[in-house]
């Protein structure tokens, strides 16, 4: 894996598949992130620095990401981050904390996702497969897993509810560039025979 110390999201962001904490082998606590293509690079910063990073991409505050996603799913505790439609990202378990304030938790990106299955090779629970290619396998058991697929759901259609354009006011309606017009959102609704759920956007 290529390191870098700080990853350039705004021509990346689209190839990301997913990212996750690691320690690596001179003790440092650092990010690995997945790309298309079967690219991996490994950012030098702690993986809840680098996604707000990557949200101040979208002049977005991750913590206010993070409280609207908890205010609609009615809890505390973590919950998908929807920074665009095209980029919700589900939070997973990924290992048990080396160290306190290490961080255990990964994310995946909803629309890269082809579906998942039971992992083999323990501790690992589940093995979720991506479009373009490539796996990442998670402690997340795939029951928890499938629910994190339909609470992303429900935190997307906040979004596109809110972002609508207003009706019956001046200079509306306007368009928001996604879904394009005339284009259906399509959501996770296909399933893999005992594997999930598979889509796209």
């Amino acid at each position: 894996m290529e390191k870098t110390k700080r990853i350039d999201w705004e021509e990346l962001w689209p190839r990301l598949l997913g990212l996750y904490p690691f320690i690596a082998e001179d003790g440092g606590n650092y990010t690995a992130v997945l790309l298309t293509e079967g690219e991996e690079l490994v950012d030098s910063r702690k993986t809840k620095t680098v996604l707000a990073h990557l949200a101040r991409n979208f002049a977005l505050d991750l913590t206010l990401v993070k409280a609207r996603g908890q205010k609609v799913l009615c809890c505390r505790r973590e919950v998908p981050l929807v920074l665009l439609p095209e980029l919700v990202l589900l939070p997973v378990k990924r290992r048990e904390a080396p160290m306190k304030d290490a961080g255990s938790l990964g994310y995946v990106v909803l629309s890269q996702i082809a579906g998942w299955e039971e992992a083999k090779d323990p501790p690992y629970r589940t093995r979720i497969a991506f479009h373009h290619g490539g796996f990442m396998e998670v402690l997340t058991t795939p029951g928890t897993f499938r629910k994190k697929v339909a609470e992303a759901e429900l935190v997307l259609g906040d979004y596109h509810r809110r972002h609508h354009p207003p009706q019956h006011l001046p200079g509306y309606p306007v368009s928001y560039g996604w879904p394009v017009e005339g284009q259906p959102a399509l959501y996770f609704r296909e399933r893999l025979s005992k594997r999930g759920y598979t889509g796209h956007y």
